[in-house]
């Protein structure tokens, strides 16, 4: 009798332990607050973040991953200064400095603009334009032949614009106006009210409302107009305009937070990010701030 008593006692125990509730599972795993819980030292972060953070600047900036030589050589670099901003600033500006650099980007503004055209078919536009030309100069029709010259020195400098902004012949709202001015970006785009939507959309990430889209459709077709306070009449000086205002940088700093930091940028960010942007027009400042991050990096 007593052992029958003790098995109904046990299972008295385990009825009485499957029949938690989810309520009590979840007060038993709530989870703990731990205060003082603070980053490792740059010098205990592990050899694979640092590789992986190495990895990421490559395929970021120049489009492709690192030779093992060049990680080990920027590993080892990065951990003989501790992993500090400087050290990841002297690797990022290293490969800013580099025409694969200039290239990768090249190949984004083609992509955002030109539906990923390759050189070779743009070279292939320019010499049929150039042949256009000269059948025309042949023939006395001047006016013709002026037309296939401007179409042809706009594609020449959508191809030079790699090293024209690398050289800084050019700033960054250049190479932006160059991607828009081209008879590839209008073959895109046809007609006067496409042209403008696709601008505002690539530019602005928005679509014009009624207003900008009347005003600035005008400008196209050769209409003097005002748009945000500045004169144009001309795609050419709507693109110009464009390129200047407040929202125009605001476009590229979200789409440059979007791109290497995977997020949207706050309000804040884009406030102190602006003004310097403004008065430098260009783009490897903004990258190389948000790619020293230990949020980028993961550290």
């Amino acid at each position: 009798m007593k052992i029958h008593h003790a098995i109904f006692i046990i299972l008295l125990i385990c009825l009485g332990l499957t029949s938690c509730t989810k309520k009590d599972v979840e007060i038993i795993h709530e989870n703990a607050v731990v205060t003082g819980n603070e980053k490792p030292p740059y010098g205990e972060i592990p050899t694979i973040l640092v590789e992986a953070y190495v990895n990421k600047l490559y395929i970021d900036l120049v489009a492709r991953q690192p030779s093992a030589t060049e990680l080990a050589a920027d590993v080892q670099s990065l951990r003989a200064d501790t992993l500090n901003e400087s050290s990841r600033l002297a690797i990022i500006t290293k490969l800013q400095q580099t025409t694969e650099y200039s290239n990768a980007l090249d190949e984004l503004m083609r992509s955002r603009f030109l539906n990923s055209i390759d050189t070779i078919s743009i070279r292939k536009d320019i010499d049929e334009i150039r042949w256009d030309e000269y059948v025309a100069d042949s023939l006395g029709l001047n006016f013709q032949a002026q037309i296939y010259k401007e179409a042809g020195d706009e594609l020449q400098r959508v191809l030079d614009a790699p090293s024209d902004y690398q050289n800084q012949i050019i700033n960054f709202n250049q190479y932006n106006q160059r991607m828009c001015l081209n008879a590839i970006y209008d073959d895109i785009n046809m007609g006067a009210d496409n042209f403008v939507l696709a601008c505002y959309e690539t530019m602005f990430g928005r679509l014009p409302n009624g207003s900008e889209l009347d005003i600035a459709r005008s400008m196209v077709y050769g209409g003097q107009r005002i748009l945000y306070g500045m004169q144009g009449a001309s795609k050419t000086e709507l693109v110009m305009i464009l390129t200047t205002t407040d929202e125009f940088y605001e476009g590229l700093i979200y789409n440059t937070y979007l791109n290497i930091m995977v997020r949207k940028p706050t309000d804040a960010e884009i406030s102190v990010r602006m003004a310097t942007l403004k008065t430098e027009k260009r783009i490897e400042n903004l990258q190389a701030d948000l790619l020293k991050t230990d949020e980028y990096a993961g550290f």
